[in-house]
């Protein structure tokens, strides 16, 4: 049986990309801490709430990246399945954080969209983790998503669709 060694090249493509990430985590974590504190509009608060999730997101996959400057180990672990969880939610972050960048400026529809979004995660919840959670946090999550119905009903966007 032939043993697998990576080429001088996939060693520098991958040091490479490492150090981008990097790069890229650290300017993101600083735009979010000097970002703080500040008030906006409903979708791009809860934008920014997104944007510290994928942050520490980030943070997770570079403590866990072998030859990462966050990393301190005996030896490099190469199989990147500890990273698997932390990338697809990076990637579900970007999606949602672009859908709520891109709301309308009227405060109204931007109200309706971020409603809809937790009204949404408040049903995915009832359905996911009925297994998980006590009765008594499944049923605030019903209770929840009943008084979201209502609030999404009274906005001027949502009752024009």
């Amino acid at each position: 049986m032939r043993k697998f060694s990576p080429s001088k090249k996939s060693k520098l493509e991958y040091r490479k990309a490492l150090k981008q990430f990097d790069s890229q985590a650290c300017e993101a974590i600083a735009l979010s801490q000097s970002s703080s504190g500040i008030f906006a509009k409903p979708t791009i608060g809860r934008g920014t709430h997104v944007f510290g999730r994928m942050c520490a997101r980030s943070v997770s996959i570079l403590n866990a990246s072998p030859k990462s400057r966050w990393s301190k180990s005996w030896y490099p672990n190469y199989d990147l399945a500890g990273i698997a969880s932390h990338t697809r939610a990076l990637l579900e972050g970007y999606l949602l954080l672009s859908y709520l960048l891109k709301a309308p400026l009227d405060e109204d529809t931007q109200r309706a969209y971020s409603t809809l979004l937790h009204l949404y995660d408040c049903i995915k919840r009832q359905k996911i983790l009925p297994h998980v959670l006590p009765d008594t946090e499944i049923d605030w999550f019903k209770q929840e998503a009943v008084r979201l119905k209502m609030v999404l009903e009274q906005t001027a966007f949502f009752g024009s669709l």
